[in-house]
């Protein structure tokens, strides 16, 4: 009973939290109504949490699911959230270390104290209840963000190393086996130093989407080639109007596609062939506004011609 109330309490704070964590920073409420009345703020973010599950189950109904499949729609939408949170968190862990750590799981590798154990799984449980809100309001989870994740996952990691080292003496192991071993070594040094860089290269995009939110929320109202940019505009709905080629796009505006548009919103990657010089040619204009944050992609956003 003891451990039965206690999980119940940590769940309800957890879900405070969360509520909390979904609902603060956009909700616009005054201190005084949110001190007065904390139950109904977390309250009302859940609802908007259910809400917006809803909407999603309901466009996966009508725009994916035929009338026979529609059922199916639940179905779907756990799956696309579950293989998004495991394909983020693998992403970030690299296959030899979470080869590594669920061995370790498997072959009941712990850490010296029972109570060591506890606060592991605990703080692992905290990091995906976390992730799997995020991921269930947005459906979109970016292989940077599991990186506490990963990294408390990993904690696991030099015991499990030392387990091995106990059962595979290096002197017992044959030739082939040495070359195994020292192969899968290197490899899993070689992820580590590849995910020491986990800064994001679409401040550009993100910065164009937000400036576009605040000129416009009408429906249609932006064209671009990469959903993020509407993303970040609260336009990410409008499939209609994301077109990922550049060069469609433009050929669109000629022939007088997206009447309601007022912006237009171009992502051009450093290494492509369609450069600013190129796009500005075509369209016959500067930009309203070039963002370029020095590295990754850079975004041309144009009044619509």
């Amino acid at each position: 009973w003891r451990r039965l109330i206690l999980l119940v309490v940590a769940a309800f704070i957890l879900a405070v939290v969360l509520g909390w964590w979904v609902m603060a920073p956009k909700s616009g409420l005054p201190v005084e109504s949110v001190t007065d009345n904390p139950v109904q703020v977390v309250e009302s973010a859940w609802l908007q949490v259910l809400s917006s599950i809803s909407h999603k189950i309901t466009v996966l109904q009508s725009e994916f699911l035929g009338p026979y499949s529609a059922e199916y729609a639940w179905a779907l939408f756990v799956f696309a959230v579950a293989v998004l949170l495991a394909s983020a968190t693998l992403s970030q862990l690299s296959i030899p270390w979470a080869v590594l750590v669920f061995a370790a799981i498997w072959f009941r590798v712990r850490f010296p104290g029972k109570s060591l154990n506890r606060l592991w799984v605990s703080l692992i449980a905290m990091h995906l209840a976390i992730l799997l809100v995020f991921t269930v309001i947005n459906l979109f989870l970016a292989a940077r963000y599991p990186l506490a994740l990963a990294v408390t996952i990993l904690v696991l990691a030099p015991f499990a190393l030392d387990r091995v080292a106990e059962v595979s003496g290096w002197r017992r192991l044959g030739g082939v086996r040495r070359v195994t071993l020292l192969v899968l070594l290197v490899w899993a040094l070689g992820e580590s130093i590849s995910g020491l860089d986990n800064a994001t290269r679409a401040h550009a995009l993100k910065e164009a989407g937000q400036w576009i939110a605040t000129q416009t929320q009408e429906s249609g109202s932006v064209v671009t080639n990469d959903r993020r940019i509407a993303y970040y505009a609260g336009r990410h709905w409008d499939l209609s109007s994301i077109e990922p080629s550049v060069a469609k796009i433009l050929h669109g505006l000629r022939g007088g596609l997206w009447p309601d548009a007022s912006y237009v919103a171009l992502r051009l990657s450093r290494g492509g062939t369609q450069t600013h010089d190129w796009v500005i040619e075509a369209l016959g204009a500067a930009p309203l506004r070039t963002i370029d944050e020095g590295k990754g992609d850079r975004v041309l956003i144009y009044r619509r011609p």
